[in-house]
């Protein structure tokens, strides 16, 4: 958790970094429902995109499985 917290206050040195903090923060307070339905978004996308690497995964499993037991 020191480690963290030493890293969180580390990268907020970098002006780019805090300038970046200082906007989301701005950005959640303004519009709070719009920040929760992007976030919400971007994770119901990334979820997908992972199911869809499993089943890649498993379907490429299953077909050489499949092959080498034939």
């Amino acid at each position: 958790m020191i480690g963290g917290i030493a890293g969180t206050a580390l990268s907020l040195l970098e002006t780019k970094t805090r300038k970046q903090t200082i906007d989301l923060l701005t950005q959640v307070k303004e519009n709070p429902t719009e920040v929760k339905e992007q976030v919400t978004e971007k994770v119901t996308e990334a979820a997908m995109k992972v199911q869809h690497v499993l089943e890649d995964t498993q379907d490429a499993y299953n077909n050489a499985s499949s092959k080498v037991f034939e």
